[in-house]
């Protein structure tokens, strides 16, 4: 069977095309096994969420895994630059959300209230990069997240 480069969605507008073909396996969904593959982090946000065993901040942290997830299924289903940054905006923000949590985890502030507003600015400055379009999108926006997710590993490391 042939498959449409443009499908039901047409041509890709993201920033990325990952290496799944495109409409391979269902018209509708342009990478089907990434889609699929997404449905793992909404259930894991899900699961975590549903466990009143975990502290609110904790939660907070689940509900954003339960957005990326969901961002990440619409993003792979349709490769549409919007829907990309429903994708990539959350993970943003979760990892941003998991380092003020792994710095600040305690009933008293260890560095003070310029570190929240620090990150704040940080990921105000980093959202704005990450929505221009063209080709330094994808760069800004992993060269962001990536800052952030090497800070989480040092600090869980530590």
């Amino acid at each position: 069977m042939p498959v449409d480069p443009v499908g039901f969605w047409g041509a890709p507008t993201a920033s990325i095309d990952w290496c799944e073909q495109n409409y391979a396996l269902l018209p509708w969904v342009c990478e089907a096994f990434n889609t699929a593959s997404s449905l793992a982090m909404v259930l894991a946000g899900a699961l975590g969420l549903s466990r009143q065993t975990f502290a609110r901040e904790v939660r907070v942290a689940f509900a954003l895994l339960v957005l990326v997830g969901l961002g990440s299924i619409a993003f792979h289903a349709t490769l549409r630059f919007e829907l990309q940054m429903l994708d990539e905006l959350p993970m943003l923000y979760l990892v941003t959300w998991l380092a003020w949590l792994l710095v600040e985890n305690g009933p008293e502030p260890r560095l003070g209230r310029w570190f929240p507003a620090v990150l704040l600015v940080y990921v105000l400055l980093a959202t704005g990069a990450t929505l221009q379009r063209g080709g330094a999108q994808f760069l800004a926006f992993h060269l962001s997240f990536g800052t952030l997710e090497v800070l989480c590993l040092g600090r869980v490391t530590w």
